[in-house]
């Protein structure tokens, strides 16, 4: 899974996360992510987010949480063919 969020969502920013998946977890700010994650999570920090896209594995599904409306459509647009599922605050 990759998740594209900001860095205050429940589970990933726990230090067990029970979610049967390997999470990608994206977003351009370093200093939103929790000092510890669950060892199934993997934080990467980019400036370009939606750059990122075409690096997931594929068969990953998407969870896009921004804190941008036009991020999160850019990002849904590139996994296009995947299973997306975005949500802005």
């Amino acid at each position: 899974m990759a998740l594209w969020c900001r860095a205050r969502r429940p589970c990933a920013g726990q230090r067990t996360c029970t979610v049967a998946a390997e999470i990608v977890w994206v977003d351009q700010r370093a200093s939103e992510f929790p000092g510890q994650v669950a060892a199934n999570v993997r934080v990467f920090v980019s400036d370009e987010p939606a750059a990122e896209v075409p690096a997931a594995p594929a068969g990953a599904f998407f969870l896009v949480m921004t804190h941008n409306h036009a991020l999160d459509e850019q990002i849904t647009k590139r996994s296009c063919g995947a299973v997306t599922i975005s949500t802005s605050d």
